[in-house]
């Protein structure tokens, strides 16, 4: 034993080959791993994964129903534009009082602002898609009045009909948008509010150039985008089970 001992006072003091190829000076040896393992280093071992696998996502839809949807949001955007632009203009032609018929842009905000608490109270007893389609049928319904009507109060009405959904169709549609897409909504979402905007931009630019072509007159634009908006509805059927009967 003290023999054993003798002998192995140069490996510690680093005399020996062995020694000197196994413990550097300033270095420390590695830690004993079990038997039959590598070493792990551990800046290695601290390293998170780069390449994860993406998470798929859940509740996803056709890429069928999702044009459908972002074609419905564009034509509401373009429906919505023509009595958002109209309505003040047609109301100062039938009165001539400031104080008369600048409360068309009143009753449209607070008609906006109430909508959004009413559904807020409904939202849990109706799917969304369904009152996506009510509210967009009542636009549609509020558009084509003053093409009928050449009175003041008509105007009122459109402007509470049109000011009292267009709040609602965009809190729903956003909210279904993001249902559909699942884990991934944001080129869903921003698919749908490009399309809005191109709607309302396209709007304008469309009268005027039926206006110059065939001669279209401000009544016959709203009747045309009242059933415009109207049919675009039916974008809106068929949609998934579990869509439909899920609450907001």
């Amino acid at each position: 034993s003290c023999a054993a001992c003798v002998l192995l006072i140069p490996l510690f003091k680093g005399n020996t080959p062995l020694a000197r190829s196994s413990v550097s000076p300033g270095s420390c040896p590695a830690p004993p791993t079990q038997a039959g393992t590598r070493p792990v280093s551990t800046a290695r071992a601290a390293q998170p994964a780069l390449h994860s696998p993406p998470v798929p996502a859940q509740n996803t839809l056709p890429a069928g129903m999702r044009f459908r949807l972002i074609l419905c949001y564009a034509l509401y955007g373009l429906g919505y534009i023509f009595p958002a632009t109209f309505l003040p203009a047609q109301a100062r032609i039938l009165v001539q009082d400031p104080s008369v018929f600048g409360w068309a842009w009143p009753v449209f905000g607070c008609a906006a602002a109430l909508s959004t608490l009413f559904v807020a109270r409904i939202g849990r007893r109706f799917s969304r898609p369904a009152i996506w389609t009510w509210a967009q049928c009542i636009m549609a319904f509020g558009i084509a009045l003053p093409a009928f009507s050449d009175q003041l109060w008509a105007i009122m009405v459109s402007a509470l009909c049109v000011g009292g959904t267009f709040m609602v169709i965009t809190m729903v549609g956003m909210q279904l948008g993001q249902q559909m897409a699942g884990l991934q909504p944001q080129r869903l979402l921003a698919g749908m509010t490009a399309a809005f905007a191109a709607g309302q931009l396209a709007g304008p630019l469309l009268f005027s150039a039926a206006s110059t072509l065939v001669g279209a007159s401000l009544n016959q634009a709203l009747v045309f985008m009242a059933l415009v908006v109207a049919l675009a509805t039916l974008l809106l059927r068929n949609t998934p089970t579990a869509l439909k009967e899920t609450r907001s």
